[in-house]
């Protein structure tokens, strides 16, 4: 989980932007904003589970078309629009 004193650097240093991303991003990390649709997609109770999960690391896992891709996506999308110059590490196990 992230802490708290991360959420007040991060708002410290981003706060002042206009950019309404960033702005629902710091209201996303408080806890402020749960995605519970995206671009007219309802997410299921787990997806919505995955995409506001704010552990650094995080597992989702299920059968053929469950929507573990689509909730992947989604906030993988979401991550890169609201913190810019955020790092990701997305990897398989082949």
């Amino acid at each position: 989980m992230i802490s708290k004193t991360s959420i007040d650097k991060w708002e410290r240093k981003m706060g002042d932007s206009k950019d309404p991303y960033v702005q629902m991003g710091i209201k996303w990390l408080k806890g402020e904003i749960v995605v519970k649709e995206f671009n007219g997609i309802k997410l299921t109770p787990k997806q919505i589970l995955f995409v506001n999960d704010k552990y650094s690391e995080c597992l989702i896992s299920g059968g053929f078309r469950c929507g573990k891709t689509v909730a992947l996506a989604i906030k993988l999308w979401l991550l890169c629009q609201w913190f810019p110059k955020n790092q990701i590490l997305l990897g398989r196990k082949s």
